[in-house]
């Protein structure tokens, strides 16, 4: 299933933010960026999702097509926001 942003906040298509969701009745979480280059999907996603379990359900970290994560991290750091 290719995941969409419906419960998100509807965004422009130039917004680079990122959506959580479950889907439906199935207990594992989704993160994942909106507008992105390429669709993601719940299985199987080409963007390789890191999967930690802070429950006792799986939540999927999608990687963002774009790069926005390593922009996130460059601005975060010159904020001083990191954690290292």
């Amino acid at each position: 299933m290719i995941l969409t942003p419906d419960p998100c906040d509807p965004e422009p298509p130039e917004s680079r933010r990122w959506c959580a969701l479950h889907l439906g009745e199935v207990p594992e979480g989704h993160v994942f960026p909106l507008n992105d280059l390429a669709e993601h999907t719940d299985e199987d996603c080409e963007c390789s999702p890191d999967a930690t379990w802070p429950s006792d359900h799986p939540l999927y970290i999608h990687h963002a097509f774009d790069g926005r994560e390593i922009i996130e991290q460059v601005e975060a750091g010159a904020l001083g926001l990191d954690s290292e």
